[in-house]
């Protein structure tokens, strides 16, 4: 092909990606405006005069376009040139086609047929055939060649690469990172577009060993580099560590309220570099942070820079671990990609018994549906989840998961209905059910036969205070809290909107009066929920037991409501209210509007809602400071001020006079610092929400009358 031709293969989008939008739009202005003319054209290369600057397009590739205006890199004058000149080439083939045209129909029938257009055609599908890996390798250095097979190596493994073609580009989609990348045809390696910036050569060698490898091509270093051991964090995993702990410093010293999408988009490829690391539980703290940074951008009210500080402090001090163990201990904190089920030869068929199904959503993007049972012999919960990554299966959704999915070869509302025998049960190490395999769920009895659903009242706490001592117990172990509860209510309130906390308070009480505060997000995948649960307790709808999800927020342990026994015209049923929809009796107009009125005054005169009115001595020594290294990490000004000095020197104090001396070692070392470091400002979160952790508020007020 002519070396012209290699230029018709950018199109506006690739610009972009080559230079940015903005500059697209200003060369396409300054084209209409006639700004942009032809000075020579020669055999290897062509001069354009683009608004006063002069350009030159040679056979080397716009790569190695150059530009007499003083701007490094890409620029809207050569964007510009590279657009007129598509113009005119298309022009001239247009008008070289019509010509083969005319002279076709001229040409006798048994004399060879000019046609144009078979003589430019190309593909760059071959041209990247052809391309020796090995050599660009070489070129890129060991570090980037090396991350490259780790990638190719792992895009493998998932099997989501899907390969676009037209006549000059080859555009390649990679699910896991969500990101195209583009190979032009003539331009070789080093014309290869994407806007991947960390890392950009060992991406796109990687993404071309995914294109030969999906046409049967395999590159040999994937087979022939060696197998780290798991136990020793490698070279290259300890530089990545490294590495990481310098993004996540600049992202504190550029200050966590002058975050923007590239942030985010950042974090999110950092992920896969710690998945190519054999490091899935790192990973998925980067996918998290992603997540808490998208949040802040979009202003949702439910997160918070000191949520997104916290989570920083705790990912500062896993890299720490990460770097200091080996053995069992390093296998542990690397985490698993997936995990291992396997039967169990002595374990028998089981009989569960349902309790509740729920549906969810991390902030890095991943989404889920997990099923709760128990043994009908014994209390003992099993859980079983499906789930799916971000950008893995956009057919994946709530309806689906409930309703088509199968679980065990039956869907997930099938087994929400009746107690079922699952043969060949397979178990994870945490303890969980696999949802596939050879497992096979057989119904039992239906939901309404059991006799008055005595076995959940078996189950679950009929008393508040066992939970309290419950929890308290739990709450001194390393494991922590159990994630699920059943509660056997005696009595419930109409659910309380609070606007400040933007949520939803539900009080449910135990025969002594004692109440348990449970607590629903006003945010969008609770929406349904909240409506459910509003409209179950407006019909007075009798409800006898509460399975019920736990999760530690803060310093606050946060109680949400999953599925609920309820009583309706004489039938007794499992509610799940992620899933099940309540029919709402038809009302006339009068009784809407008199309706409407009553929740008015209602609302109106409620009381403060649940709120811990007992302030810890860990927040009174630890919530202040956590402000000032709030300040410090939202502006990314790491200097106290005389009055941020004056507050931490007064907490210091309080924190030795009630033997936090740890606590008062770390604020004293700050106060010595004439210049901060972030390192120092992670230690000290750390150590204060370790702090608050140690005093967790239950939602529990316990009836002392």
């Amino acid at each position: 092909m002519s070396w012209q031709q290699q230029y018709l293969a950018y199109d506006q989008d690739s610009l972009a990606t080559y230079a940015n939008a903005g500059l697209v739009r200003r060369a396409l202005k300054d084209i209409e405006a006639e700004k942009v003319v032809l000075r020579t054209e020669q055999a290897d290369q062509v001069s354009i005069e683009s608004d006063g600057q002069q350009v030159c397009l040679s056979a080397t590739g716009l790569v190695n376009a150059v530009c007499s205006c003083p701007a490094t890199g890409a620029c809207k004058h050569i964007v510009a040139a590279v657009l007129w000149f598509q113009m005119h080439h298309c022009q001239s083939k247009v008008e070289s086609n019509d010509q083969a045209q005319e002279n076709q129909i001229s040409t006798p029938k048994d004399q060879p047929k000019n046609n144009v257009t078979e003589q430019i055609k190309i593909n760059p599908l071959d041209e990247i055939l052809a391309l020796d890996l090995d050599h660009i390798a070489k070129k890129i250095g060991r570090a980037q060649a090396q991350k490259a097979i780790k990638y190719a190596r792992l895009w493998q493994q998932e099997q989501q690469t899907e390969l676009f073609e037209d006549d000059y580009r080859l555009k390649i989609h990679i699910a896991s990172i969500n990101e195209d990348i583009s190979y032009i045809a003539g331009t070789g390696f080093a014309g290869m577009l994407s806007n991947l910036e960390k890392d950009q050569p060992a991406y796109h060698l990687a993404a071309l060993s995914e294109v030969q490898r999906l046409q049967g091509k395999s590159w040999a270093a994937l087979q022939l580099s060696k197998v780290e051991n798991p136990a020793i964090l490698s070279e290259s995993e300890r530089q990545f560590v490294v590495e990481l702990q310098d993004d996540l410093n600049q992202l504190l010293e550029f200050g966590l309220s002058h975050v923007n999408d590239s942030t985010a988009r950042q974090l999110h490829l950092l992920n896969m570099s710690a998945r190519s690391e054999a490091l899935p539980r790192l990973a998925a703290m980067l996918r998290q942070l992603s997540g808490q940074i998208s949040r802040l951008l979009q202003r949702d009210e439910h997160s918070s820079e000191q949520d997104t500080l916290l989570y920083l402090a705790q990912m500062r001090a896993y890299l720490y671990q990460l770097q200091q163990a080996q053995g069992e201990q390093l296998l542990s904190l690397r985490g698993k990609i997936r995990q291992q089920y396997q039967v169990d030869e002595q374990q028998s068929d089981l009989e569960l018994l349902p309790l509740g199904a729920r549906w969810w959503r991390t902030q890095g993007g991943a989404r889920g549906l997990t099923l709760y049972f128990s043994e009908l012999e014994n209390a003992k919960i099993f859980e079983v989840t499906v789930a799916r990554a971000e950008n893995n299966d956009p057919n994946f959704n709530r309806y689906n998961a409930w309703s088509q999915h199968s679980i065990w070869m039956r869907t997930a509302q099938q087994l929400m209905q009746k107690t079922v025998c699952l043969q060949q049960p397979r178990f994870g190490e945490d303890g969980r059910l696999s949802a596939s395999g050879q497992s096979r769920a057989l119904p039992l009895n239906s939901l309404s036969k059991i006799e008055d659903f005595g076995r959940y009242q078996q189950m679950g706490f009929n008393h508040w205070q066992t939970v309290q001592q419950h929890w308290q117990q739990q709450m001194q172990t390393v494991e922590g809290i159990d994630h699920t509860i059943l509660l056997n209510i005696s009595r419930y309130d109409a659910p309380q909107v609070d606007e400040i906390e933007q949520c939803l308070w539900w009080n449910i009480y135990d025969q002594q009066g004692s109440v348990i505060h449970l607590r629903l997000d006003w945010k969008t995948q609770e929406l349904d929920k909240i409506r459910q649960l509003e409209r179950l307790c407006g019909q007075m709808i009798q409800v006898s037991s509460i399975f019920a999800h736990a999760r530690i927020q803060g310093h606050q342990l946060v109680l949400s409501p999953i599925s609920l026994l309820i009583t309706q015209i004489d039938k007794t049923r499992l509610f799940h209210l992620d899933f099940d929809q309540l029919a709402e009796p038809k009302k006339t107009l009068k009784e809407s509007l008199i309706g409407r009125i009553e929740q008015l005054m209602v609302k109106k005169k409620q009381q403060a809602k649940f709120a811990s009115t007992q302030i810890s001595l860990s927040q009174k020594v630890c919530e202040p400071i956590l402000e000032v290294l709030l300040s410090l990490a939202c502006s990314g000004r790491l200097q106290l001020s005389t009055s941020q000095m004056e507050t931490l020197q007064r907490h210091s104090q309080l924190a030795q006079d009630a033997g936090l001396n740890l606590l008062a070692k770390q604020i004293d070392l700050i106060l010595a610092t004439t210049r901060l470091n972030t390192d120092l400002i992670l230690r000290l979160v750390y150590i204060c929400d370790l702090t608050l952790r140690m005093q967790i508020n239950l939602p529990i007020q316990l009836n002392t009358e």
